[in-house]
């Protein structure tokens, strides 16, 4: 099969696994294209055989985080091959590889590779700078793996660990950020939140939307927004730092 265009889609609050999904998809051919689920735009996306998508998710206890999962209503394909990934911070990814997997199947996609991926957990100090040059490396290596496959026109099914009925997850974490008095109201955390969490005055949020993905955290270019006198979280990550301390490898799956 020859390759006419080949597709990044992902939803990724703090930038993994839009990282992780850009490098696999610059180990394929064809004009490289991104498509970002993170925030809400509702347009239709159509494929068709002659495309690749890669797609990249992170992961939330163990399952693929249900907003991302409920944007791909958007994506739409017709026997397309494509790249499945998810990023975890190094506890586990469970079934999130598996869950993808068939809900990408549902939506006219044959995934022909998948990659289960390291990067920084949102909580905590763990696994900082991941993914680093050399995992990225090696993610453009798999996407060129992958790509030797499809033109080869082996377009067999990868398989995929995970279980079915999946394990409870995909949630939202229960720790959520707090705004200090350096906030300058530039709202930048209210555009660039995926669920729209954050009101007007930048300080109020919805608990009951928040993802605790920590974007607004990342996006904040004074560092107002923050959990230091958030004691029941900094507590939390004394252990949970020193429980996933060892680096875990990434998994490529063809």
């Amino acid at each position: 099969m020859k390759i006419t265009s080949t597709y990044a889609v992902f939803f990724s609050p703090t930038d993994g696994s839009k990282k992780s999904a850009i490098s696999i998809a610059r180990g394929l051919e064809g004009e490289l294209q991104e498509i970002d689920l993170t925030l809400e735009n509702n347009q239709e996306y159509h494929f068709d055989r002659h495309d690749v998508v890669v797609f990249g998710f992170p992961v939330y206890g163990g399952r693929v985080v249900h907003v991302g999962l409920e944007r791909l209503k958007h994506i739409h394909g017709d026997h397309t091959p494509c790249i499945i990934s998810v990023t975890y911070g190094n506890r586990d990814y469970d079934d999130a590889l598996l869950e993808l997997f068939m809900e990408v199947k549902k939506r006219g996609f044959i995934p022909v590779g998948a990659a289960a991926l390291i990067g920084e957990h949102t909580y905590g100090q763990i696994q900082v700078g991941r993914p680093h040059q050399t995992d990225l490396n090696n993610d453009e290596l798999f996407g060129s793996l992958v790509q030797d496959k499809i033109k080869n026109d082996h377009f067999s099914f990868v398989s995929i660990p995970g279980s079915y009925p999946f394990r409870q997850g995909g949630q939202a974490g229960h720790f959520y950020p707090e705004t200090n008095e350096q906030c300058i109201h530039c709202g930048k955390c209210v555009n660039h939140c995926p669920v729209h969490a954050i009101s007007d005055d930048c300080k109020t949020i919805d608990e009951n939307r928040c993802l605790a993905c920590f974007r607004c955290l990342k996006k904040c270019p004074v560092h107002a927004k923050n959990l230091d006198h958030n004691a029941k979280y900094q507590e939390f990550i004394v252990g949970f730092n020193q429980k996933l301390k060892e680096p875990k490898n990434n998994q490529y799956f063809i």
